[in-house]
């Protein structure tokens, strides 16, 4: 009996080592089942593109005080004295924008016409008859048409900070104030003009069109679109046009701009 169960247990345990064995020559001889018994790891995920920075802020322009130098300076005016001191400035800070006014670069050819509308920051109720008259955001006869007001900020000191929470309220509201921190008096509208252009190339390169006029004009946007549209050339060059048939009303205050003009037919 006992000789029998000795036997017994040899064959079963030889049984075992054949079968190891066996196991050991397949695993050596078929990698796809080593691949199938090993854990899958994930595919690790795409790395991740770093946040675009806001640009540095530019620093604050210094005034030139080598003016005071120059002879009868002191008995101009104050406004005039300001613009010498501070005439070398190119770059100010931005402060409300509106980045994706025209969908972004990609999305900026599929704008065809942009009002690009200097303003006062004083001047919320020009703005307002803007934006529910000729300047409306909309498309007509498949141009799609986009607005932007050029700000600066008020000359008047005790107003600045009053003035400022209007704007970015009334921002808030439209969507439509480019607003940078320079005074924003007559002898900078050529730089305010070129800190609009600035923001033009960065955020709406590929707009077809560009309408650059004031607050206090009254422009035929649907014909301006249908003179662009029908004009052969229209997009290689600038063009300036005025209707014989409109009458101009300009405020006798401004430098230089008759008070009422009617163009000849």
């Amino acid at each position: 009996m006992g000789t029998s169960l000795r036997c017994y247990q040899l064959e079963l345990w030889g049984l075992v080592a054949v079968g190891l064995l066996g196991l050991c020559y397949r695993f050596y001889h078929d990698d796809g089942l080593w691949l199938s018994i090993t854990p899958k790891r994930g595919t690790p995920p795409p790395p991740q593109a770093a946040p675009r920075l806001p640009p540095p802020t530019p620093p604050p322009c210094v005034a030139n005080t080598s003016v005071h130098k120059i002879n009868g300076f002191a008995t101009l005016p104050a406004h005039v004295q300001d613009f010498m001191r501070y005439q070398h400035c190119r770059v100010f800070p931005a402060l409300l924008g509106v980045p994706d006014k025209c969908g972004g670069p990609e999305g900026s050819p599929d704008v065809f016409l942009l009002l690009a509308i200097k303003s006062s920051p004083l001047n919320y109720e020009r703005r307002e008859a803007i934006r529910k008259t000729w300047g409306q955001e909309r498309t007509f006869e498949g141009a799609l048409i986009r607005r932007v007001f050029l700000v600066g900020v008020t000359s008047v000191a005790r107003d600045d900070k009053k003035l400022n929470l209007l704007l970015r309220l009334e921002q808030q509201e439209h969507r439509d104030m480019l607003q940078w921190n320079f005074k924003d008096t007559f002898f900078n509208l050529t730089l305010k003009q070129i800190l609009f252009h600035t923001w033009l190339e960065e955020h709406c390169p590929g707009v077809r069109f560009v309408f650059n006029g004031d607050d206090d004009v009254f422009v035929n946007t649907e014909n301006v679109i249908r003179f662009a549209k029908t004009t052969p050339g229209s997009e290689e060059h600038l063009m300036r046009r005025w209707d014989a048939h409109v009458r101009l009303h300009r405020p006798r205050h401004r430098p230089g701009i008759p008070g009422h003009q009617a163009l000849p037919h």
